[in-house]
């Protein structure tokens, strides 16, 4: 009877162990599962967050990005719209600009020098020329000088013609042309570059013109061309050399 109240007892004793350990056992579950929700909550949460983040970056490079298109397209069409003006501009100028046709047989180059004891005077072929006319003003041009053709009118003398293409004066072996180029106008008043033995130096003048030429007359210091009798310039040939110029069209 003693061992039947013993194994019963045991058996109370084994069944209450058994019945706390469930209970154990269950209750650190509960703990883990609400601690991993936490976790996932927490991780959900910090998704989102990262979410938001991401979705902001992306908003303001977008922003940035539609910044900077807007800039370099009115960048563009502002190139573009002073590129069209340019453009207009060349246009409605090449309309308006006329090259004349110059007559090369009716046009010359006449030139005084004074010297002991007379002055000489004479002609200069002319090789080339244009003109620009704008509204019918003239807005540019070149003539070019053959200086190989260089020849004295007022006297019959082969010396005074090769003297003058010497050495001494306009060196027309090594410098056989001389040019002069239109850089500036205003109004009847040029501005030109003139080229004479290789060195070229402003001059501005006057012109006339009429419906047939453009004519001038202007004066130049030779000395400043190296053009010069380096053995009686001083005694018996004057600095100035007188130019008249009448372009023919």
């Amino acid at each position: 009877m003693k061992k039947t109240w013993l194994w019963i007892l045991i058996l109370l004793a084994v069944a209450l162990v058994l019945r706390w350990v469930k209970w154990s056992s269950n209750t650190v579950k509960d703990v883990v599962w609400d601690a991993a929700n936490v976790v996932v909550e927490w991780a959900d949460k910090a998704i989102d967050w990262a979410e938001d983040a991401v979705d902001a970056v992306i908003d303001n490079a977008e922003d940035t990005i539609d910044a900077v298109v807007d800039d370099t397209e009115d960048d563009v069409d502002a190139v573009v719209d002073n590129a069209e003006d340019d453009v207009d501009a060349v246009v409605d100028n090449a309309e308006d600009t006329e090259e004349m046709v110059i007559d090369l047989e009716k046009s010359e180059v006449m030139w005084k020098w004074k010297s002991w004891p007379k002055a000489h005077n004479g002609t200069i072929g002319i090789k080339a020329a244009n003109l620009s006319m704008s509204n019918g003003e003239i807005s540019g041009g070149t003539f070019v000088m053959d200086m190989t053709t260089i020849k004295a009118t007022d006297i019959d003398s082969d010396w005074l013609e090769n003297h003058l293409r010497s050495d001494d004066f306009f060196d027309v072996e090594n410098h056989p042309t001389s040019t002069m180029m239109i850089t500036n106008v205003d109004g009847n008043t040029i501005t030109a570059d003139l080229t004479i033995r290789g060195e070229t130096l402003p001059i501005s003048f006057d012109i006339e013109k009429n419906d047939w030429s453009v004519s001038t007359s202007f004066s130049i210091d030779g000395t400043q061309w190296w053009v010069n009798d380096s053995g009686v310039k001083d005694a018996l040939v004057s600095d100035t050399i007188d130019l008249d110029v009448v372009l023919a069209y």
